[in-house]
């Protein structure tokens, strides 16, 4: 085979794999699963409903939308910023990655990460998605660390345990053709009103948690991924997002970044940002970083959306400089 003709077949390759992920920019499908971040509030629902609470609806029929952060969430801006996106989201508040090993203490069942991509499976066949054009997005942590506090083996078990059901679920869509991926960080709650009223013992353990979550988390998306021939993984690093804003909230406009304003936790608005003003408080919930003690205002998630941009487009960028490489090599007739 000439040089010629093995470097255009190398450049057509490099051009289809550059091209495979170029999809997620603006995926024809957003499929999120998680927490409260991104579900609303009412009656224990997610964005669409609690399935186990509804079993014979579909996640894709109309329903009433009324989120934790008084506005539209990430996920929702994230979607509505692109002309085809549709978001089909799982998420139902109190979630965790697995109840079996830690189970939220409301004395609830509610979906947990497992739960709702069982959900997914029984109505997957409802939407035409495939691996080159839908986007799985996740967002756990914070009910896993929470609830699991006071725990004695979160180091060396609970946590182990949570990552390898993380991986597991991961696993299971990829099996099923699922080929994007993005993962995001717990948020620093151990600087929000619910850890700061708790005392600076809780607050200092919690702080520790919070990373060490993180970190096993990422470590074990990035293996995994590192392991698979064909996916597109991302992590999203809402964490020090949200701490550079804790540590200058004015540069990111908002006038408050620990306290929140009691009247905007009785609100609960949907696909549009809730401004009223309360006279009690310094400004709209949009001017708090915090809707409540520990869910953000949509401000933040205005925030969190190009961040979930920013980080997508960097790992394409990270992913077609490794996948030029080879290019590099000399040929030779």
């Amino acid at each position: 085979m000439s040089t010629s003709l093995l470097a255009a077949l190398l450049l057509a390759g490099l051009a289809r794999a550059t091209k495979d992920w170029a999809f997620v920019r603006e995926p024809d499908f957003l499929f999120t699963f998680g927490d409260s971040s991104i579900s609303v509030a009412i009656h224990l629902a997610s964005e669409n409903w609690d399935w186990s609470n509804a079993p014979a609806s579909s996640p894709l029929d109309e329903h009433q939308i009324a989120t934790w952060c008084n506005g539209p969430v990430w996920a929702r801006q994230f979607a509505d910023a692109r002309r085809r996106t549709k978001l089909i989201n799982f998420a139902v508040p109190g979630a965790t990655v697995d109840n079996a090993v830690v189970h939220n203490d409301w004395g609830v069942n509610v979906l947990d990460m497992q739960g709702q991509l069982s959900t997914f499976f029984a109505h997957e066949h409802e939407v035409a998605w495939h691996g080159n054009n839908s986007l799985f997005a996740f967002q756990f942590g914070a009910n896993d660390i929470w609830f699991s506090l006071n725990s004695t083996d979160v180091r060396v078990q609970t946590y182990a345990a949570l990552t390898d059901r993380m991986l597991s679920a991961l696993e299971r869509l990829r099996a099923s053709g699922a080929r994007a991926f993005a993962l995001t960080t717990a948020l620093p709650f151990d600087r929000a009103r619910l850890a700061a009223d708790a005392g600076n013992s809780v607050q200092t353990r919690l702080a520790e948690r919070i990373t060490t979550f993180n970190a096993h988390m990422k470590s074990a998306m990035k293996e995994w991924c590192s392991a698979q021939d064909e996916v597109f993984c991302a992590t999203v690093d809402t964490y020090s997002l949200a701490s550079r804003i804790i540590n200058n909230p004015t540069a990111y406009g908002f006038k408050e970044a620990i306290d929140f304003c009691w009247p905007y936790t009785g609100r609960f608005a949907g696909l549009q940002p809730d401004e009223y003003a309360d006279p009690e408080c310094v400004g709209p919930v949009g001017e708090y970083l915090w809707r409540d003690k520990i869910h953000p205002s949509y401000a933040f998630h205005t925030l969190w959306a190009q961040l979930f941009r920013d980080t997508l487009e960097q790992q394409l960028s990270r992913d077609e400089l490794r996948i030029q490489r080879p290019a590099r090599i000399r040929l030779r007739e």
